[in-house]
């Protein structure tokens, strides 16, 4: 770790505290990427508050001789639980600054420029070359909000449209497997309609009130259309069941009294109980077939409809995450300014403060000391 990197550490060493939450699992990661040695853990985890962990922590960084060693916890942090992507970035950022590796835009150079005019551009207190030092301070301040919201903005998009990808996905599944129950209920309409029962046709229950973008809605009104041709079937199987064994009792009665005109009758009509009884049977088992038919599909459609639910679900939860992590960034945004607000407030009481007590004009090098030490 170079000088620039601890000093970086040091500056930032406040918002670690204030965002950092030291535990076992936040160090096993730090010890994952060979920051931290299983030692050092121990020692941070003696201490009982967490401040007391972070400052720990830091200074086991700060002395870590791999020269990889912030560009390692960077990677652990990111990979953290919490999200502190922003605080790496944040960090990886400041020493890019501290380096001169950062790129001022065009735009970001002038405004910083028209703030510094704007506010100490009549002032003879301070020399151009203050003015100078300031606009560059400030340039810095502005172009490193914009690089982070430039990643967290790439991120964010990102994000959405792999959203609106799996989104548009599941609806083409959904209209497919609409499509897919209203070519069986044509195909299967004179199975599934029973006029006798005063139950709706096909046609009639295709020309519901439901919209066709309503999906779910389609899936629950075709579930228990399906569940009311079933309970129609079981009806028709339980009746035809007694009605054949009304039959075999019959057929299998004892013939006591052959002379009564009941029983003259069944003798005579005793060879057409086999063709009713094979009659019977073939449209039980016909309806058997149909009944079976009809629950294999209302469990899929059962099992669909689970899933489709599950599928809304973990999209409301992500889509509440991405706004949670929206609010954040606008927090952060507002912090931003309103640091930029205190640093123009510090300056221009320190002018007032001058003017005042009527000093004399201080020295370049001073009036540079200070106000590195405002911007701090």
């Amino acid at each position: 770790m170079d000088d620039f990197e601890k000093r970086v550490l040091k500056q930032r060493k406040n918002t670690l505290v204030e965002h950092l939450t030291v535990n076992l699992e936040l160090l096993n990661a730090f010890r994952g990427h060979r920051v931290l040695t299983e030692d050092m853990v121990e020692i941070i985890m003696t201490e009982k508050t967490n401040p007391s962990r972070v400052h720990k922590l830091i200074d086991f960084l700060v002395g870590c001789p791999r020269i990889s060693a912030f560009e390692d916890m960077c990677a652990a942090l990111m990979m953290c639980p919490g999200d502190l992507n922003w605080l790496a970035k944040e960090l990886q950022t400041g020493v890019k600054a501290d380096r001169g590796n950062l790129v001022i835009d065009d735009d970001v150079m002038k405004e910083a420029a028209m703030i510094t005019h704007r506010k100490f551009g009549t002032s003879k207190r301070f020399s151009e070359l203050d003015k100078k030092d300031m606009t560059e301070l400030i340039a810095v301040k502005i172009q490193i909000s914009k690089e982070e919201w430039k990643q967290e903005l790439d991120l964010v998009k990102e994000n959405l449209e792999a959203q609106k990808n799996a989104i548009k996905s599941r609806d083409q599944q959904s209209r497919a497997l609409r499509e897919e129950l209203v070519e069986f209920i044509k195909d299967n309409e004179a199975a599934l309609t029973s006029q006798a029962h005063g139950m709706t046709t096909t046609s009639e229950h295709l020309r519901g009130s439901v919209a066709d973008d309503d999906l779910m809605a389609i899936l629950v009104k075709t579930s228990r259309f399906l569940t009311k041709r079933i309970k129609t079937v079981l009806k028709e199987k339980e009746m035809f069941m007694h009605e054949r064994e009304k039959c075999m009792d019959i057929i299998q009665a004892k013939m006591v009294d052959r002379e009564k005109p009941l029983d003259q009758l069944l003798l005579l009509r005793l060879d057409q109980f086999p063709k009713l009884i094979e009659q019977h049977q073939k449209d039980i088992t016909q309806k058997d077939n149909i009944m079976e038919r009809q629950r294999t599909m209302l469990k899929e459609l059962e099992d669909e409809m689970v899933l489709k639910e599950q599928e809304i679900n973990e999209l409301k939860s992500q889509i509440a995450q991405k706004t949670g992590e929206i609010g954040a960034l606008q927090s952060r945004m507002m912090k931003s300014e309103r640091e930029a607000e205190e640093l123009q407030l510090e300056r221009d009481s320190s002018n007032d403060n001058m003017k005042s007590n009527g000093k004399a004009r201080p020295k370049r090098k001073s009036a540079t000391k200070k106000v590195s030490t405002s911007s701090k």
